[in-house]
């Protein structure tokens, strides 16, 4: 079928990046035509809040050192 014989003998880390190459790039083929809608889709529903993408929030270094309360500052000066 196609040429291709699967499980024909032991699979390496790098058996499968020519398969995958292959497919990402006939996927990337099949939507170029439709890239003009895809941009207006995302541009339509995924909005552009420009006051909240220029705020700035300072926190205390020490702060870097625990992830999780890092983020809750985060959201509380947000």
């Amino acid at each position: 079928m196609f040429g291709m014989e699967l499980m024909s003998g032991a699979m390496s880390p790098l058996s499968d990046i020519p398969q995958f190459k292959n497919i990402n790039v006939s996927v990337a083929f099949i939507l170029l035509p439709f890239s003009k809608l895809i941009e207006k889709l995302a541009v339509k529903y995924i909005p552009e809040n420009k006051a909240e993408a220029d705020k700035t929030v300072f926190l205390d270094e020490r702060l870097l050192f625990s992830p999780t309360f890092a983020i809750s500052e985060c959201y509380k000066k947000h």
